[in-house]
């Protein structure tokens, strides 16, 4: 996924310059932040299947009750 992808490059990036505490905390800073984001993102998919998942039952019910 593009996110990971980005988290690994600045890592990378920051490793290769051998940078100075403050960019290096920048850096760690940004990617806590990156991953938090990703986690957010993968809770709120999960989220919208379940929801998703329940409208789908419930319109199965329905049609059944109205065909009853």
């Amino acid at each position: 996924n593009d996110l990971n992808e980005l988290r690994k490059a600045v890592a990378d990036k920051a490793s290769e310059n051998n940078s100075s505490n403050e960019l290096q905390e920048g850096y760690n800073l940004l990617l806590n932040q990156l991953k938090a984001a990703n986690e957010e993102l993968d809770v709120r998919k999960e989220e919208v299947l379940m929801l998703k998942t329940q409208i789908v039952n419930s319109t199965k019910q329905s049609e059944n009750i109205n065909h009853i």
